[in-house]
């Protein structure tokens, strides 16, 4: 691979001075999909929000394209190009769809970028277009998904971090979010996506890793996973 756009380095971080993250080290290329599987409550959203800065490090680095992530604040950090679209929908429940998604550009360098992404985010997402109007709490769960996920593609970035897009969603409106999933990658954007179910992402992430009590116990591609029933059946219970 070539120089990595997102580099991790022995990252470690948790809660009131206890470690959940453990010497983490993950390398993500530009236009890689990257998935993070494993038990639910063993360290996958500690992840994504150390890198994300909602959670400070306790040890080890974080740089994106060479810049130095670690200890910034997360406003710099979505300067920067990190995305970070959280688990469940977290929308301001009484404003628009349209003002939800204009609450993604709030930082200069997208507010100038607004209007464009705007379109290009109705594009992704025709429904959104539809209800751009509507307020978000009377959405269905698919729809404010979908906007949160709008969201975070309002802000640009060159990294856009999933946490588990498909929780609590009927099983029609998650084959919908990995669609958009699919048509985001192969746009070429760089994803990475924690997923607890891991049937979801055999076929589509670039390399699995699986996360077990704040280490990486196993990594290589969807296939090779698929191929370690011992594996399957240890950490994900089948």
């Amino acid at each position: 691979m070539a120089t990595p756009l997102l580099m991790i380095e022995n990252l470690s971080a948790g809660y009131s001075g206890l470690n959940v993250l453990a010497g983490l080290s993950l390398e993500v290329g530009a236009g890689e999909f990257i998935a993070v599987v494993g038990p639910n409550g063993h360290g996958k959203t500690t992840l994504l929000k150390t890198i994300s800065g909602l959670l400070a490090a306790s040890g080890g680095s974080i740089t994106l394209a060479g810049l130095e992530l670690t200890h910034r604040r997360a406003d710099q950090i979505v300067a920067a190009g990190v995305v970070h679209v959280p688990q469940g929908d977290l929308l301001f429940p009484d404003m628009t769809v349209r003002e939800n998604l204009l609450m993604g550009a709030y930082l200069p360098d997208a507010a100038a970028q607004a209007g464009v992404r705007l379109e290009e985010v109705f594009q992704l997402l025709p429904k959104l277009r539809e209800r751009q109007g509507q307020i978000a709490s009377t959405l269905s769960g698919g729809e404010r998904r979908m906007t949160g996920i709008g969201r975070g593609l309002m802000s640009g970035g060159k990294v856009l971090m999933l946490d588990e897009p498909s929780l609590g969603l009927a099983p029609i409106v998650i084959d919908q979010i990995y669609e958009l999933i699919d048509r985001l990658k192969a746009s070429g954007r760089t994803i990475v996506l924690v997923e607890e179910n891991a049937a979801r992402i055999f076929d589509r992430a670039d390399r699995v890793y699986l996360l077990d009590n704040g280490h990486f116990v196993w990594s290589g591609s969807g296939s090779e996973l698929m191929q370690r029933p011992e594996v399957l059946q240890t950490y994900l219970g089948g």
